[in-house]
């Protein structure tokens, strides 16, 4: 039996590899671009449940129960990688952090991790390799 399959040639190979690189990096522009997207709207969402929690920013309101105490460094799970976000922090009158539920929602493990662990835990049980 003929092998009829036809060497590709180096042009076409090095024009695959230049297809291949453009369609990675698309790729992480794009990622780039929806994360940024998804801070921005991250950032409008616990905003605005602060502001529910404390009230518009430079009002005097002597029922307030809370009032806003900055941000703070810390890190979430978004696309699958850990970002950099300033969470925004709120205080009731007696000096006791609020948490914002956005945020808990958020921060909590990612659901796709939970379902791989839960998915997962049978399979090390049975074997006797589960965690120690």
């Amino acid at each position: 039996m003929k092998n009829h399959a036809k060497k590709k040639s180096v042009r076409q190979e090095s024009t695959e590899q230049l297809a291949f690189a453009a369609f990675l990096g698309a790729r992480e522009t794009l990622h780039a671009a929806v994360t940024s997207a998804g801070m921005t709207v991250l950032a409008a969402m616990l905003e605005e449940e602060r502001t529910a929690v404390c009230g518009p920013r430079y009002q005097r309101d002597p029922d307030r129960r809370a009032y806003r105490a900055g941000s703070t460094p810390s890190e979430l799970a978004l696309g699958g990688r850990l970002a950099s976000v300033r969470r925004p922090r709120a205080r009731t009158t007696d000096g006791k952090e609020v948490r914002l539920p956005t945020w808990e929602h958020f921060a909590a493990a990612d659901a796709l991790t939970k379902r791989a662990r839960a998915d997962a835990s049978p399979h090390f049980e049975a074997s006797g390799a589960g965690p120690s």
